[in-house]
């Protein structure tokens, strides 16, 4: 995997939709070549974490990553999901997620949880559609909004 162009995806993703994700783009904006070259290696060899790329033509457009629970590893967490806005709502997003899911479900997970910022609706209705179910637990972000976790048996 490319870590320029996977470092330059992060950094927009982290732009666009700073509450969606517990990162913040403060905290990565100034890391090194090497933090990204081994972010980008770790994620293209290790069995335990995965992360998916969208492009349009030669540009990349969203991304989509996974990791196994270490103390539950039959559970994924679905994470850094994120899409340009000029391609929501294309399907790109559902191909996304259906990769990751293939990923965890090579892997041995029967589960994948998706944790959403609770007033992202949009988000929200999105993995309903997948079939996430809302779960009752809430949590605090480290940027400070609730989260909810969404499940589904994959």
């Amino acid at each position: 995997m490319d870590a320029d162009i996977l470092k330059r995806i992060r950094l927009k993703a982290l732009q666009e939709a700073p509450s969606s994700f517990t990162q913040q783009l403060s905290e990565v904006v100034d890391k090194s070549d090497s933090y990204w070259s081994e972010w980008a290696s770790t994620r293209a060899t290790a069995k335990d974490t995965c992360v998916y790329l969208a492009f349009a033509g030669e540009s990349p457009i969203g991304m989509c990553g996974a990791y196994l629970e270490k103390e539950n590893p039959q559970s994924a967490q679905l994470v850094a999901v994120w899409l340009e806005p000029a391609f929501r709502g294309s399907g790109m997003a559902y191909r996304l997620i259906d990769s990751v899911i293939a990923w965890a479900r090579h892997a041995a997970a029967t589960g994948i949880t998706a944790w959403v910022t609770e007033d992202n609706l949009r988000a929200r209705r999105f993995y309903l559609r997948l079939g996430f179910v809302e779960q009752v637990t809430r949590s605090q972000s480290p940027s400070g909004h609730s989260e909810i976790p969404m499940w589904r048996r994959i």
